[in-house]
């Protein structure tokens, strides 16, 4: 895991679009490191991708038989297919994630969160 975060961390990140700045991305960083030495594990998700700057940051620090949630709305299959292209061209594991496509609002009326089980 900690391969892979840092990798795209330092190196990958900057070939997405998006508006994670340093400062930030070190706090989702240590609280990911934190996980990971307390033991804490699970599925993770981030509603509003966007081109998937954070999301990037989130599946790569997956580990063995965790999952990860994208939810946004893409509006089409342009910006659907961009997003999972950046993905793609990252290395990252698309077998491992689900896109839900729908606004936060209308996430809030599933049962979105029993997703996050594991």
């Amino acid at each position: 895991m900690l391969k892979a975060l840092q990798a795209y961390a330092t190196t990958h990140i900057h070939k997405v679009s998006g508006w994670l700045q340093a400062g930030p991305r070190a706090a989702i960083w240590a609280l990911l490191d934190y996980q990971a030495l307390s033991a804490v594990s699970g599925n993770i998700m981030e509603i509003g991708v966007f081109a998937g700057r954070t999301f990037g940051l989130l599946i790569a620090s997956l580990r063995c038989g965790e999952r990860a949630i994208a939810v946004d709305v893409f509006g089409s299959d342009q910006r659907r297919n961009a997003f999972l292209g950046n993905m793609e061209n990252l290395g990252l594991d698309r077998e491992r994630m689900d896109l839900w496509d729908m606004p936060s609002v209308a996430f809030a009326a599933t049962d979105g969160c029993a997703a996050l089980e594991g």
